[in-house]
C-alpha cells in the first residue's frame, strides 16, 4: 500500500515540473545533439522523469488496490442491504400475521360493534385482513 509520504513525494516532484506540453525527441537525435542531452539532464523535469519508472507502477498498483477494495465494499454493502431488507420483510410479515390474529380474536359480533383493537388492526392492514 502506498503511504502518504510516498504520495507527497510524487506530488512534490510533479509540482516542480514544467507545465508542458512535453514532447518526445527521437533517441538518435538526442545522441547527435549533446546540448539537448545537457538540457534534459539539468532541466527541472529530470527528477520527475527519473522517478517516473518507479512512481507510475506504484500509482497503478495503488489505483488497482483501491478499486479492489471499493469492489469489496460495494459487495459488502449490497449484502448488508439485502440482509436488512429480508429482516424488514420478515418483520413485516410477522406483524401482519399478529394484526390479522388481533382482527380474528376481536371479530365483531355485528357491524358497528368493532373494538378499538379491531379498528386499529384493520387500519394498519390497509382496511381489512389480508391473506
Amino acid at each position: 500500500m502506498m503511504n502518504q509520504e510516498q504520495l507527497n513525494a510524487i506530488k512534490k516532484r510533479l509540482a516542480k515540473t514544467s507545465v508542458g506540453p512535453w514532447i518526445v525527441v527521437e533517441e538518435e537525435f538526442i545522441q547527435n545533439v549533446s546540448s539537448v542531452i545537457g538540457a534534459i539532464h539539468f532541466s527541472k523535469d529530470a527528477h520527475f522523469i527519473a522517478h517516473a519508472r518507479k512512481d507510475v507502477p506504484a500509482l497503478i498498483e495503488e489505483v488497482e488496490r483501491l478499486k479492489r477494495e471499493n469492489e469489496g465494499l460495494v459487495i459488502d454493502r449490497e449484502c448488508a442491504i439485502s440482509n436488512i431488507t429480508n429482516e424488514f420483510l420478515n418483520e413485516e410479515q410477522r406483524l401482519r400475521k399478529a394484526l390479522e390474529k388481533v382482527m380474528e380474536v376481536e371479530q365483531p359480533i355485528m357491524e358497528g360493534w368493532e373494538t378499538l383493537a379491531y379498528k386499529i388492526a384493520q387500519e394498519a392492514l390497509g382496511g381489512g385482513a389480508h391473506e
